[in-house]
């Protein structure tokens, strides 16, 4: 009588004379593996790492939870076989072995470990319930994150965390260990509504197209703007290739999630992640383990980047401030004379702030100018940069604009603002403000040059009166 294996993965071409010389059975995942152990008691079980090496992790940890299906002997055979991981196997094989090699190994484990009849009659009536391969399979998956990769794997990232794209790619690579994906999308909120919105890219499958892409955007965004309010967005492939046209639909996805992560009651950001096959127990229990991990990494990026960003910011008007106006002035400039675009710089004075300060108070002095920061960023683009320049002047930084551009919303801000009442407190004003306007044109090879342009057409306004324009050229 020939001896009965269990065979979990797809049995490669070298292996097909096994089905000749042993009683073979074959499934495709370790789940499946382990109620067939309890419907056949075989006398050996063999798993393919391809079927996924975690997965084979969690079978032996499974049959090692009852004493007697700890008994039964257990290979594991692959070609790439980590060495980090305790698969309590009675043997490891290569699976490049020539099949005689591997057969004389597999009669030895046999004869060597040979389950007795009693054992075998006794697996074969303790079938378990669904509910206690759950229990167990928690508990395994409990253990796993405490005492094997998937910690240290994030652990392992956290240097890439203030680099987008790499980190996406770490993360990327973490999540094919563990779990089948077709795609998968990550996107960070960076909490300034000036940067565009990334869904950062991961294309497992051969079949995944623009149209696709577009779609797994739209639908990911959508869920999103529960939290927060999103215009500018854009997909960023950072693994593997999408084709300009497949025959892959949206629908075909039988497993979807969207995933957001919160810092507080703020978007930290979100997962997407879709397979065109059902997650089984084994890795519903996995994602929420590496779903767990992916929060906390989340919610430390955007503390960081928050604690950065309020380094930048004036604490009053939110606006950045002089320091960040300083850097960022600099870079592009030079920024625009490398690649050749236009940037206009206008800086603009509230007149007679000190006249409002003595009438008013210092504290309605601070409320005009935390109320006129509301208003331009209300009026100028996402793209565009205001900062707090000093006081009550605040430098507007307009890049790809032509001073002829620039001008027309210039002009139309000023006499908004003299429209616009100041109110808080039963105390009722009108503020004017004086403009001065310059732009980065070909003589001027220094930022400074630039600056002292602009500040010399805010002082030339400000001798004209108030409310006045004067563009430096």
């Amino acid at each position: 009588m020939k001896n009965k294996i269990l065979f979990v993965g797809k049995i490669s071409k070298n292996l097909k004379n096994i089905e000749n010389d042993y009683n073979v059975i074959t499934v495709k995942d370790a789940l499946s593996g382990y109620k067939a152990v309890y419907k056949e008691a075989p006398d050996l079980i063999i798993y393919n790492t391809e079927a996924r090496f975690f997965e084979g992790y969690h079978l032996s940890k499974l049959l090692n939870t009852k004493e007697d299906t700890s008994k039964i002997p257990f290979v594991i055979i692959g070609s790439d076989i980590p060495e980090n991981i305790d698969f309590n196997a009675d043997a490891q094989f290569s699976e490049d072995l020539e099949y005689d090699d591997i057969k004389g190994m597999i009669e030895n484990i046999i004869s060597e470990n040979e389950l007795p009849k009693n054992i075998k009659e006794k697996i074969l009536k303790s079938k378990p319930s669904a509910k206690e391969i759950t229990e167990r399979t928690q508990n395994i998956l409990d253990e796993l994150l405490m005492t094997t990769s998937i910690v240290e794997d994030f652990k392992g990232i956290v240097d890439s965390i203030n680099f987008e794209e790499v980190l996406s790619g770490n993360i990327f690579n973490i999540i094919k260990k563990y779990l089948p994906y077709d795609i998968c999308g990550l996107y960070f909120n960076e909490s300034d509504d000036s940067t565009m919105n990334n869904l950062n890219l991961s294309a497992n499958s051969e079949n995944i197209s623009i149209d696709l892409v577009n779609e797994v955007k739209d639908k990911f965004f959508d869920e999103m703007e529960k939290y927060k309010r999103i215009c500018e967005l854009q997909c960023n492939i950072i693994d593997g290739l999408v084709k300009e046209k497949s025959n892959a639909k949206y629908d075909d996805f039988k497993t979807v999630v969207i995933l957001p992560f919160k810092y507080g009651t703020r978007l930290a950001g979100g997962i997407y992640l879709a397979t065109s096959k059902t997650f089984n127990l084994y890795e519903s229990v996995l994602f929420d383990i590496i779903a767990r991990e992916l929060e906390a990494l989340f919610k430390i990026r955007y503390m960081f980047n928050e604690q950065a960003k309020h380094s930048l910011l004036d604490s009053m008007t939110g606006l950045y401030n002089r320091q960040e106006f300083d850097s960022a002035f600099e870079f592009e400039f030079f920024k625009g004379r490398r690649y050749i675009y236009n940037i206009s710089i206008a800086i603009l004075d509230i007149d007679d702030m000190k006249g409002i300060n003595e009438k008013y108070g210092k504290e309605y002095g601070d409320f005009v100018i935390t109320e006129l920061a509301s208003l331009l960023k209300r009026v100028f683009r996402r793209t565009d940069r205001i900062y707090r320049f000093k006081g009550e002047t605040i430098a507007i930084m307009l890049p790809f604009t032509p001073i002829t551009k620039a001008l027309i919303p210039i002009e139309r801000l000023r006499n908004e603002i003299s429209k616009y009442d100041f109110i808080k407190d039963d105390i009722k004003t009108n503020i004017s403000v004086c403009v001065g306007l310059s732009a980065n044109y070909s003589r001027f090879t220094e930022p400074e040059h630039l600056l002292e342009g602009v500040t010399t057409a805010l002082t030339r306004a400000k001798e004209k009166g108030r409310n006045r324009l004067d563009i430096f050229e």
